[in-house]
């Protein structure tokens, strides 16, 4: 599992129906590894926060002035311990798409 509490700047353009934005940001990630050692369901756990950053485009498409859906993608890079994390290498890189509504008031 991997859940990061970031702080993002980001830059929108002007007002419109459909309107693109890009993000940057940084902050904590935390982790935890489950490795199964045994057959009869152990398993080695392991856990621990590093920093982060993340960057992101996306879209928001406008149905009202205060209601929009926003799509996005968004790039994180961390750096873990990789074996005790379960990975090859020490930076964990991962992508994730973004759906959703929201309110603007």
């Amino acid at each position: 599992f991997v859940y990061p509490i970031t702080a993002n700047l980001v830059i929108r353009a002007p007002d419109n129906l459909f309107r693109p934005y890009a993000s940057i940001g940084s902050g904590a990630y935390g982790w935890e590894s489950r490795i199964k050692t045994s057959s009869n369901g152990g398993q080695l756990v392991s856990s621990g926060w590093n920093f982060g950053w993340i960057t992101g485009i996306g879209v928001e498409y406008y149905l009202r002035p205060w209601v929009a859906f926003d799509v996005g993608v968004r790039y994180h890079l961390t750096n873990v311990p990789g074996a005790k994390a379960g990975i090859a290498g020490e930076k964990l890189r991962f992508i994730t798409l973004w759906a959703g509504h929201y309110l603007r008031f």
